[in-house]
């Protein structure tokens, strides 16, 4: 196994055409990077914090992979790593914005399978400038917002200008998932978020307003709601992975934040009005001693 620094030497930096897959040993990743292996021999690299994880899984996989250590959050490390590299696969949630807007400058491919909104606008707004560099970006390629979106467009294609589109979700208990996406369902699941309605400015809560979806002859009819039921999705999948303890105790984990946050913001607000309350009592105090006199 060689470095990704030596792999773009040898052939000529960019002229490689290098595929960056960054966390390519997560649950998503991992598969990624394989795939891409078997089908683009010695063009890929594993990227990750943690190095000898890429390297593990670079030699497990094999077929000339090769593996570099970064830090999305550095940006001396984001541009080491992509040098010689054409394309760039993220497979795991960057707050940083960092690889795309590289990416974009360099004018590579990118593709993320991020599922948050803020990230998908940050990355709308460097629309001009990859037009100019020739950059290539597919943003939340997963199953939603990215595949569930594509397959809704597609229908509306075909039906033409249809005056509802409902996008249901059926989860599958031999669905598996790692511990990035166990976050953000759950981040997800304790939010109201807009209605994703044309035309619509109201906020919703998740597991509310349910509705018989038909997902087909095998599944049939079922009550979807604004999310699917994520915990029962959650002890399935934990289940299956024989980590059911683990599942609970970030839940649990997650609730607690959630809770004491609640509470924090609580007695915040709570605070100031105890002031005012206590300054009214003590004037009213004070005006009856005084005015008598």
């Amino acid at each position: 196994m060689t470095s990704a620094s030596e792999g773009a030497a040898n052939t000529g930096g960019r002229a490689s055409g290098d595929i960056l897959v960054v966390g390519g040993y997560g649950d998503v990743g991992s598969n990624v990077s394989e795939h891409l292996a078997r089908r683009f021999p010695g063009r890929v690299v594993i990227g990750g914090r943690r190095g000898a994880a890429a390297e593990s899984l670079a030699d497990r996989i094999g077929h000339e992979t090769r593996a570099v250590q970064m830090d999305i959050r550095d940006p001396a490390d984001v541009v080491a790593a992509l040098d010689g590299v054409e394309t760039v696969a993220v497979c795991l949630g960057d707050r940083t914005g960092l690889l795309l807007a590289n990416a974009v400058e360099r004018g590579l491919g990118y593709v993320d399978i991020d599922a948050e909104h803020r990230t998908i606008e940050a990355g709308r707004r460097l629309h001009k400038q990859a037009r100019t560099s020739g950059a290539r970006a597919v943003l939340g390629i997963g199953l939603a917002p990215g595949v569930t979106n594509l397959m809704a467009a597609g229908v509306a294609d075909q039906v033409g200008d249809p005056s509802e589109l409902l996008v249901g979700v059926h989860l599958s208990l031999s669905d598996e998932f790692g511990p990035q996406a166990l976050d953000f369902m759950l981040e997800a699941a304790a939010r109201p978020f807009p209605e994703p309605r044309a035309g619509s400015t109201r906020r919703v809560f998740p597991y509310t307003e349910p509705r018989p979806v038909w997902f087909g002859p095998d599944v049939g009819f079922r009550q979807a709601r604004w999310f699917p039921p994520l915990m029962v999705y959650m002890v399935a999948a934990g289940e299956r992975s024989g980590r059911l303890a683990e599942m609970f105790q970030r839940s649990a984990e997650h609730m607690e934040a959630e809770v004491d946050g609640a509470i924090t913001v609580g007695l915040s607000l709570l605070e100031p009005g105890i002031i005012i309350a206590m300054a009214v009592i003590v004037v009213g105090i004070g005006l009856s001693i005084l005015l008598p006199i």
